[in-house]
């Protein structure tokens, strides 16, 4: 049985290249470049996980806004169609009217709270 052949190592750079290098590295610490790519890497990679974060709580905030319009629409429905195109039972029509009054009380206050606290 024969041993597979292994594949030949590259040769070791020069002294030369190695010298180039160093010279680069050396100019880059030098010249500060190396200290602000890094800042600006790390710029990047942060505004891009805000980016990631807001874009989520945008998302978010829309289904409830569009979640709040189905239910506003399925109440005023449910108040305005005759009785026998209404589905909701008493329990349910009662929990989404708290819902919706809750919503809309929660905002008058947070608006009247802005308002408000932002003199003081």
């Amino acid at each position: 049985m024969t041993q597979p052949q292994l594949p030949e190592l590259p040769p070791p750079p020069s002294e030369a290249e190695v010298d180039s290098l160093a010279a680069k590295e050396a100019n880059a610490f030098a010249n500060e470049t190396l200290e602000r790519r890094t800042r600006e890497a790390d710029h990047r990679r942060s505004e891009r996980a805000k980016s990631i974060v807001v874009n989520a709580m945008l998302a978010l905030f829309l289904m409830t806004c569009v979640l709040f319009a189905l239910g506003v629409v399925g109440l005023a429905w449910h108040f305005l169609a005759p009785a026998s195109m209404c589905w909701m039972s008493p329990d349910q029509l009662g929990a989404l009217k708290g819902l919706v009054a809750g919503v809309i009380l929660s905002g008058g206050v947070q608006a009247l709270s802005k308002k408000y606290l932002s003199l003081a």
